[in-house]
């Protein structure tokens, strides 16, 4: 059995050196080039798009693996996915469709159900302990989540579509050393949330495109 209680239990520990309190994540709207290299251009629909979301930007604290609830005593990450996906999916949106009008009878609605990051070590507990108090590395692994769901409506049919996408990013923390920039653990926070995020509009498309759009 993987006491994984004992690890994040360690890892916070690390954390609590680190940062006293919530940290920024730098999160981008980017799109990566899979996602654009994908897009065919649709000149021949007009589209009314609305954009609909459960979270709200703010704090967040992570889970630990395979478990929703927030790890206690974690200091928390300050994040903007919620303005940040609408951002991506409205540039996706103006790539896509030549004509966005909102009485088209051709409609799409896209709404965040959930976003959860989950933060943990892979490590065994005893080489974690070796590393908060003798010195050594410690690998934490970041997964951010994203449940969405997509609604069609074209000439009064519609299709439903639920996805869940993940994506992960990996950081190394070592024993006496201080990152800055890019080393932070927080730029792997943010390059997780920037893959998940590419990854469910790479969904979308392939979502409009099985809808012949």
């Amino acid at each position: 059995m993987k006491h994984y209680g004992f690890r994040y239990l360690l890892v916070l520990i690390v954390f609590s050196f680190m940062f006293g309190c919530a940290s920024t994540i730098p999160m981008t709207a980017k799109m990566s080039d899979i996602v654009v290299m994908g897009i065919k251009n649709n000149s021949s629909t007009s589209l009314a798009f609305e954009y609909q979301s459960n979270i709200t930007d703010g704090i967040i604290k992570p889970c630990g693996k395979d478990n929703r609830g927030p790890q206690s005593g974690h200091r928390g990450y300050s994040h903007t996915e919620n303005a940040t996906f609408e951002k991506m999916l409205k540039d996706y949106i103006g790539m896509k469709f030549v004509a966005i009008d909102n009485s088209s009878d051709t409609r799409l609605k896209v709404m965040i159900r959930d976003f959860w990051i989950e933060e943990y070590s892979p490590d065994s507990a005893g080489s974690q302990f070796l590393a908060v108090m003798g010195g050594g590395k410690i690998n934490l692994v970041v997964v951010a989540n994203l449940d969405v769901v997509y609604i069609l409506t074209d000439n009064e049919k519609t299709v439903n579509k639920n996805i869940k996408v993940s994506s992960d990013s990996t950081h190394v923390w070592v024993s006496g050393e201080s990152f800055h920039g890019s080393g932070n653990i927080e730029y792997r926070v943010a390059e997780a949330i920037n893959g998940v995020n590419s990854k469910a509009i790479i969904m979308l498309n392939h979502f409009l495109e099985s809808n012949k759009l």
